[in-house]
């Protein structure tokens, strides 16, 4: 068991697998670990799966990893500090799980729903070095982040996020990004 500087489940990978990957998911606002731990059985037993709990508590099994206000117009603002040392401390365990369970940084994958969208793909946006890809369910990239040149994902309705929130951009870049909807997981990791 990884020893890592957030609360987490761990879900490893199969003994017999050579070469395994690593899964780090990162809940949506005001819920915690549990919640995307659900979806471990599901991923390909090629991965460890790693399910964070976010550092700011909201409430009993209610976590955050940066406040945020909507104004009357609807325009959202973000705790920016609190992101950051999010951020950084979010970099700081997916590179201590992978460097303790030995696998290096072109098979790490950093997922969220909502909230926990942000995070990865703002960390795989400002550190791509320390992944392979994000994986981003129901979410957005932040204004300050660099631009994606690369997206392929659907939109779905949200509640908490404005379609606002989803960009077009073009097609020529490295990042990979994978947005999910639905029920499917893909077992093309190899």
């Amino acid at each position: 068991m990884p020893d890592l500087p957030l609360s987490f489940l761990h879900r490893p990978a199969d003994p017999s697998v050579t070469a395994p990957w690593l899964l780090v998911l990162m809940h949506g606002v005001g819920s915690n670990e549990q919640d995307l731990f659900g979806l471990a059985p599901y991923v390909p037993e090629q991965f460890h799966v790693i399910s964070l709990r976010a550092p700011y508590a909201m409430g009993p099994s209610a976590y955050g990893w940066f406040a945020f206000s909507v104004d009357a117009q609807g325009e959202r603002s973000i705790n920016e500090a609190q992101e950051a040392a999010s951020r950084k401390v979010v970099a700081e365990t997916l590179a201590a799980a992978a460097q303790q369970l030995g696998i290096p940084p072109e098979r790490v994958v950093a997922g969220g729903f909502s909230q926990g969208g942000i995070m990865s793909l703002s960390l795989l946006l400002t550190q791509p070095k320390l992944m392979h890809a994000a994986m981003v369910m129901h979410s957005r990239k932040r204004p300050a982040n660099p631009p994606l040149t690369h997206r392929r994902s659907r939109w779905r309705r949200d509640k908490m996020l404005a379609r606002a929130g989803a960009q077009r951009c073009g097609s020529n870049s490295s990042i990979r990004l994978f947005g999910c909807v639905g029920s499917r997981v893909s077992t093309s990791f190899r």
